[in-house]
């Protein structure tokens, strides 16, 4: 009754009315003002993705706490030490209660759309090169190292060479504009073909919650694929192999890279109907870190490269995600200076590589690419990887067993104090991963008989070091930031050209 009292004489009245509606604006900020300070935070809730130093509060009346988040998180404050106890929001705690729980919720691929969208407008504004078969990112450093160092990296720039960005958005399945590799890949595989390896990707089977509706796509898997030309490629411009058979090596290659696909992604649910060969691509994010931010996803994967800004990794972390399981700060710096001439991108948006094509892409980068002394999984396929003796010694073998330990040799190649990893029936994880090699090798039709000897990397000794032929001087020393084969800390690597280089200086 006041209230309607009130706006009667506001409306009647038009002195009134100025007074009125002047004495309401100075209330409602006051309250504004108040409330914001004594208890204006919201209720903590289960599912809501918190940044570092948002705030939220648990509790009511006397009972209330302020907590603090100190990184990217989405679960209420626990015993989870993400969160931060700021102490008693003196009293009142508007907002407050006890955690709200809802489904975990993370970036959405609408808003990583937009920002992927944003990226390729921007490489639209950029004059493009034409493909000479060696990356851009070699030719900018080179009047700046010794030209034997050149020479050595010659091949390596061949296989990490990428196209502009937005000459990949524009690849879709049957364009007669197509990347050559691309039509290649689309040559073996048709999207039917991958719709029934990959069944779980579109949900034809009903089994399961699969997260890679809509981001393992065939056409996403193109995108991949064009964006690293040397993947499936011609090899007319490699500077060493003449004269291969590119089709039978993107075979093998695709059979290698979908076992593996399987390893890192699979359902891996023996009851259902659909066969376990036939499971992969179902998760996107590392299974320790799917329903939110545990503790081991952030202390082993947060701030580990101090070269790049830990501005841009705050709230941020690097877990596995992708079909490869991309991860570490320095692997999302590195697919972002290749991809986008810098490694803003993916350190300060990291769930690109698990909303868009990049979930795939970095699959295809990881292959494509030597670090730490280690050769490509391509250079494995295509035979440019050849041991020296130091490699004969330590038994790798060129083949899939390699490229397992390529990928994860310390757990399940190399025993050492430890028990090789299995899976639940006790199969050892590299006899996992060549199972589904065979399986795919089979499917795809990749020609000769398997080497069982090669599938295996049990015998293989040690790791790989300075002293592999697979090792080549493609990082920069801290201080004098001259190539070397040793992977320095901080990271300088020269897959960033004159950004990485330019870093490196900057940091002495």
């Amino acid at each position: 009754m006041i209230y309607r009292a009130l706006f009667m004489v506001a409306f009647v009245n038009s002195e009134y009315s100025k007074r009125l509606w002047k004495f309401l604006a100075v209330g409602i900020t006051l309250y504004i003002i108040l409330c914001k300070t004594a208890y204006g935070y919201d209720a903590c809730v289960t599912g809501q993705a918190y940044l570092a130093n948002d705030l939220c509060t648990v509790g009511d009346g006397d009972k209330c706490v302020l907590w603090k988040a100190q990184w990217w998180i989405n679960t209420a404050p626990g015993t989870d030490p993400a969160w931060k106890n700021m102490g008693s929001c003196d009293g009142k705690a508007g907002g407050g209660g006890e955690p709200v729980v809802v489904a975990p919720k993370g970036p959405s691929i609408e808003e990583m759309n937009i920002i992927m969208d944003a990226l390729v407008r921007e490489a639209e504004s950029k004059q493009k090169t034409t493909d000479t078969g060696v990356a851009k990112w070699l030719t900018e450093i080179q009047s700046q190292i010794p030209a034997a160092d050149y020479t050595r990296l010659l091949d390596v720039a061949y296989y990490v060479r990428t196209l502009p960005l937005d000459v990949v958005a524009k690849i879709k399945a049957g364009k007669s504009d197509n990347p050559e590799n691309v039509k290649r890949v689309e040559k073996i595989i048709s999207e039917s073909t991958w719709n029934t390896l990959f069944p779980l990707t579109n949900n034809s089977t009903k089994e399961g919650t699969p997260e890679g509706i809509g981001i393992y796509t065939y056409e996403n898997f193109l995108k991949a694929v064009g964006a690293f030309p040397a993947f499936c490629g011609n090899y007319a411009k490699h500077p060493k192999l003449k004269g291969v058979d590119a089709d039978q090596i993107c075979k093998k290659l695709l059979a290698t890279t979908f076992a593996h696909f399987n390893k890192e992604t699979s359902a891996n649910a023996s009851a259902w109907t659909t066969r376990v060969e036939k499971q992969g691509l179902y998760y996107i994010r590392e299974a320790n870190c799917i329903n939110g931010m545990t503790n081991y996803c952030k202390t082993d994967y947060l701030l580990g490269a101090a070269v790049y800004p830990a501005s841009l990794q705050e709230g941020n972390a690097y877990f596995g995600r992708g079909a490869k399981q991309l991860s570490h700060p320095v692997n999302y710096a590195t697919l972002s200076i290749l991809l986008f001439d810098k490694p803003d991108v993916l350190l300060k948006y990291p769930d690109l590589v698990s909303t868009t094509w990049l979930a795939l892409g970095s699959a295809v980068y990881f292959a494509s690419t030597p670090i730490s002394s280690k050769p490509a999984m391509i250079e494995v396929i295509d035979g440019n990887y050849q041991p020296n003796a130091v490699d004969q010694s330590r038994n790798f073998v060129p083949g899939f067993g390699l490229t397992t330990h390529i990928i994860n040799g310390a757990y399940e190649c190399i025993p050492l104090d430890k028990d090789l990893k299995t899976d639940d029936s006790g199969t050892p994880y590299w006899k996992v991963r060549a199972n589904y090699y065979k399986y795919f090798a089979a499917t795809l039709g990749v020609s000769g008989t398997i080497d069982e000897n090669s599938l295996s990397c049990s015998k293989m000794k040690s790791n790989f070091d300075t002293t592999s032929a697979a090792s080549r001087p493609y990082y920069f020393a801290p201080g004098a930031c001259n190539p070397v084969q040793w992977e320095p800390v901080p990271t300088f690597i020269a897959y960033g050209g004159s950004t990485t280089l330019a870093l490196c200086k900057a940091t002495k």
